[in-house]
């Protein structure tokens, strides 16, 4: 808790290499369970409200990212989904090399633009993708 404390109330450092101090310590030193048990305690002491908020940001700010993340693969994999549900309802079922195409496309820009030209064309190998 002391050295976090000191990260803390470290002047000249900014909040990038506070965090970044930060997560070292708490990766690097491994608590027992009395020991992390002990630490969650002095972490909500009064004397420790700075490296509570600190930890509290970090924690909040790795979370937000992990879901961020985790959002925009699920929406990719639903408009490739969607991309190819289209395709099947309009030319049957797509071949695997039509899949593996879909699959591997990473911008959503690209599979919007894909699945706008697909009421345009009379085959999927107007799409480019057979």
């Amino acid at each position: 808790m002391a050295c976090l404390r000191r990260v803390a109330s470290a002047g000249g450092l900014d909040e990038a290499r506070r965090h970044l101090l930060l997560n070292f310590v708490r990766t690097y030193v491994r608590l027992d369970e009395e020991a992390a048990r002990e630490y969650e305690k002095l972490l909500h002491e009064p004397r420790n409200q700075e490296v509570e908020a600190m930890v509290m940001t970090w924690a909040e700010e790795v979370e937000a990212k992990g879901l961020e993340k985790g959002l925009k693969k699920g929406r990719l994999q639903g408009m490739r989904d969607l991309v190819l549900h289209l395709l099947s309802q309009r030319f049957g079922a797509p071949s695997e090399t039509v899949r593996r195409r879909v699959s591997a496309i990473t911008s959503s820009q690209e599979l919007t633009r894909l699945a706008e030209r697909l009421v345009q064309v009379d085959s999927p190998e107007e799409l480019g993708l057979a």
